[in-house]
């Protein structure tokens, strides 16, 4: 125990807890009056959560980060196993059939994807340290990565599916992929863009072009960004103070405790 206390950034620990604790206060704020409606402590169960992220935490910080990519092909694989058994048999919630439910715990494997994908690509490209030497090399990075996507896709959850996007070509550049080749692939992004477009459904072509113009329909799919801009404009730098923003305290901010927690912040 000793041993562990003496390599502990005691800083890193300070901003941590900090971070945390206000996450707290924010969550609190956002979902005061939600528990008023759904009965659900938000608050009691982040509290859990970060107790047991906490000791995984302490858990992994004792495990060479090198364990890891000795069996990322392992973890890759039955990630995607996940994924497929969502699509078939993953729990629905907001239109979007996404987790997967294991007694009163749910989970989404989207988010582990991304992890995986990342250990699956830095094992491939460090054990074929000059694949990217050609054009021919971005195969397998494309696919290992383009997989996990499509089946996020498939749920839909385009915005999950649009991270591995610059999380690729950010691995892709620090392993030294060449221009022309980075450019030939940015190139044939592009090009499928409008077959892209077409796979889209409805309500994601419109939020693609709010996310570019919130005014185009700011009473429906305008009408949370327009919000949160509300929210972060009447608050300015500083904010009004806890409890006290409008537009989180009058229930016009949506999902406030989840994807708009920045905005009541």
């Amino acid at each position: 125990m000793k041993e562990i206390l003496k390599k502990i950034d005691w800083r890193f620990a300070m901003i941590l807890t900090a971070l945390l604790l206000t996450g707290l206060l924010a969550l609190y704020s956002a979902s005061h009056q939600k528990q008023l409606d759904t009965g659900k402590n938000f608050l009691l169960n982040q509290a859990v959560w970060i107790a047991i992220g906490s000791l995984i935490l302490v858990f992994f910080s004792r495990v060479n980060y090198r364990a890891f990519l000795s069996v990322a092909y392992i973890l890759y694989g039955l990630n995607i196993i996940l994924l497929l058994i969502v699509l078939v048999m993953g729990k629905t919630a907001l239109g979007a059939q996404r987790w997967i439910g294991i007694g009163g715990i749910r989970f989404q494997p989207s988010e582990f994807a991304k992890i995986f994908s990342v250990l699956a690509l830095a094992r491939y490209l460090g054990d074929n340290p000059r694949s990217l030497k050609s054009a021919g090399g971005l195969v397998i990075p494309i696919i290992l990565f383009m997989f996990p996507m499509g089946l996020i896709f498939l749920q839909p959850d385009l915005g999950t599916a649009l991270v591995f996007l610059p999380a690729l070509l950010a691995m892709l550049l620090v392993a030294g992929i060449r221009i022309k080749h980075l450019l030939g692939f940015l190139g044939s992004g592009l090009a499928v863009l409008p077959l892209g477009w077409g796979m889209l459904k409805a309500y994601q072509k419109d939020r693609l072009l709010v996310f570019l113009n919130p005014d185009l329909d700011p009473l429906g799919a305008g009408y949370t960004i327009n919000q949160s801009k509300i929210a972060v404009g009447s608050g300015m730098f500083i904010g009004k103070g806890w409890f006290s923003g409008t537009q989180n305290r009058l229930n016009f901010l949506p999902e406030r405790h989840t994807d708009f927690i920045f905005s009541v912040i």
